[in-house]
């Protein structure tokens, strides 16, 4: 073929393939928007996926053969596209099992279709709470699932302080709360609100405390502690179902905070 011939047939080439551009921009729903295609989700680092763990319950009865399901949800953090078909996420639990073959699986591995995962997460012989994990290319999600028996077991006190005067309303999660029961606060009864049916929650209102702790102090700033003055002190949050159940006890659980941080003089 010739030099000129060449560059000829170079010339057919470039206004075919200009041609078959022109015709992909075109062929869209849009008169006006070229179709493009998305990049592909990213594959590398520990910050490049956003990653949801949720587990459903998220309380179960320790040494029973009823599990919670675990559901991974895995983006792309900067696009929101999911891994590639059939990618494997791998999870890790501190305890519980994720099969029920008789021996702890305290880690296993889950396809992830459109962007999800999940597991089968049984219990424990005993209570606790476990910390599941999920790992996909160095970025990771957890959650926690609490452990209980059946008998009263205290997981959580929320808010977790309140001024000594009372009156603040307070969540307490766990499992076996089933009513009639009391709950104390430092050994004082509290108000009962409600007890939820499931027997994971009850929401009370704080009763008024006096029996602060006390530091010694200076009244008149001449160096001398010669005074006392009521400090936050931590108490016990304690249920006590009825019947005859065994309850529980959270020590530490509650903090009341002193409105009076004044510096009296001791023995008055």
């Amino acid at each position: 073929m010739s030099r000129l011939e060449t560059k000829r047939f170079k010339g057919l080439i470039v206004t075919a393939v200009c041609g078959l551009a022109l015709l992909v921009a075109c062929s869209t729903d849009s008169p006006t928007a070229p179709f493009q295609v998305p990049p592909p989700p990213t594959d590398g680092g520990s910050d490049d996926w956003n990653i949801t763990v949720t587990a459903s319950p998220s309380v179960l009865i320790a040494g029973t053969d009823q599990p919670t399901t675990i559901t991974v949800q895995v983006r792309d953090r900067i696009t929101g596209f999911n891994p590639p078909p059939g990618s494997t996420i791998a999870l890790s639990t501190t305890i519980g099992e994720f099969d029920f073959s008789g021996s702890e699986a305290l880690s296993t591995g889950a396809v992830i279709d459109l962007g999800r995962a999940s597991a089968l997460l049984f219990p424990s012989d005993f209570a606790g709470t476990a910390t599941v994990t999920a790992e996909y290319v160095g970025s990771r999600g957890s959650a926690t699932v609490t452990m209980g028996t059946e008998d009263t077991f205290i997981t959580s006190v929320s808010p977790s302080s309140g001024p000594g005067t009372g009156g603040t309303g307070v969540t307490i999660k766990g499992v076996g709360f089933y009513a009639p029961l009391r709950v104390t606060f430092g050994g004082i009864l509290a108000s009962v609100g409600s007890v939820a049916s499931d027997g994971t929650r009850i929401s009370v209102t704080t009763p008024a405390f006096g029996g602060f702790t006390t530091e010694k102090c200076d009244t008149n700033n001449d160096g001398q502690l010669d005074g006392d003055r009521d400090i936050p002190t931590p108490v016990a949050v304690a249920v006590e179902p009825s019947g005859g159940a065994s309850g529980d006890t959270l020590s530490g659980a509650f903090t009341y905070n002193p409105t009076d941080t004044k510096c009296y003089k001791s023995g008055n």
